[in-house]
């Protein structure tokens, strides 16, 4: 579906970027950009989760956004959307919207609510939707044990070959063990 009120290409669409509507400024068809690169994926950043409010651990998912961003590579950002969670929706915490949402250093991101612990499904269709490439996902966020391990392993399921990365330094857990059943799927997916 083409917008162009607001100026966008969509995926699939063969035309050339479109000026928008006031023709201020050309929209970019940043998919050839972003072809082929890794798609890091920002596992549940909620205030509503303990392990995402330490500080070492926000402080090395922004690194890994920012150094994405550096390198133009798409980012999907995954948050937890059950109502009966939590009385009031939280949301990823705002400075790290902050750096995806710079207008200095423009990050090629999507936010995807998801309603299980696997954000699988979500990611790959956001992958689908924009044209990121499907080959190569690194996970950072929380919980190592739950979220993200879920979302890594129902990656690398339903995209046999493809190289799944949980980042070691930018992923937290309120669990004792967050580790113990990476080195039962190693195969599939590995702890960088």
């Amino acid at each position: 579906m083409l917008n162009d009120k607001k100026g966008l290409v969509l995926p699939g669409d063969d035309a050339k970027p479109i000026y928008s509507a006031n023709r201020e400024r050309a929209k970019v068809d940043y998919r050839p950009l972003v072809a082929g690169k890794p798609v890091l994926v920002v596992v549940d950043m909620q205030s509503r989760f303990s392990a995402a409010n330490d500080k070492t651990t926000i402080e090395a998912v922004a690194a890994e956004i920012r150094g994405a961003i550096a390198r133009q590579e798409p980012i999907v950002v995954l948050e937890l959307a059950i109502p009966s969670m939590s009385p009031s929706f939280c949301r990823t915490h705002q400075c790290l919207l902050d750096i995806l949402e710079s207008r200095e250093n423009p990050a090629f991101w999507v936010l995807k609510l998801k309603s299980t612990v696997d954000g699988a499904r979500e990611v790959l269709t956001a992958c689908n939707t924009f044209g990121f490439s499907q080959e190569h996902f690194r996970l950072c966020g929380v919980n190592t044990a739950l979220c993200v391990y879920e979302t890594a392993m129902g990656l690398a399921r339903r995209r046999p070959g493809a190289k799944v990365e949980v980042l070691r330094r930018a992923v937290n857990c309120s669990t004792g063990a967050p580790w113990r059943n990476y080195p039962l799927v190693s195969a599939m997916v590995s702890v960088v």
